[in-house]
């Protein structure tokens, strides 16, 4: 309708179901500093297609909305 365009990149596409919710969820805290901590859950193995990465996300303990703490989007 438009003309003509360059070619795309291509784009390769799973569905599946969602991922279960991680469990074994645990926190560690760094020794020698107050300001970091490392959180640790167990991995998924029922999944329809593979997790290649998450985002993880914190609150403010008040119900107030949530934000993005850390985006791990492409390491999984």
């Amino acid at each position: 309708m438009y003309g003509l365009s360059d070619y795309s990149l291509e784009l390769i596409v799973g569905l599946g179901e969602k991922p279960p919710a991680p469990t074994g969820l645990r926190v560690e805290l760094l020794p020698l500093n107050f300001n970091s901590f490392l959180v640790k859950w167990d991995i998924i193995t029922v999944s329809d297609l593979p997790i290649r990465g998450y985002v993880l996300l914190i609150d403010d303990g008040l119900s107030g909305q949530f934000k993005v703490a850390y985006d791990g989007s492409f390491n999984p």
